[in-house]
């Protein structure tokens, strides 16, 4: 997500499909981003799951975030070395 983002034009399209993502095993997400409210126009496909995106400026903070939901993670040099 770092940098994605959308132009307004995409929003604005009549040429757009519903789409329906299965959550439901799901129980968090953790998102590095360059900005708070980076992703922001993606919130609304999360209206309906028990949770929300978290939105984190460092790695090591959106796995604390994981690691803190139970889950299992790679490590912070693992992850580094496959987006790099």
């Amino acid at each position: 997500m770092t940098n994605w983002t959308f132009p307004k034009e995409v929003f604005d399209s009549p040429f757009k499909s519903k789409i329906a993502l299965k959550r439901r095993n799901q129980i968090g997400e953790s998102w590095i981003t360059k900005s708070t409210t980076q992703g922001e126009e993606l919130m609304v496909f999360f209206d309906n799951c028990s949770f929300k995106p978290q939105r984190f400026a460092k790695l090591a903070d959106a796995i604390a975030h994981l690691q803190a939901l139970g889950l299992s993670c790679p490590s912070h040099d693992i992850i580094k070395s496959i987006i790099n």
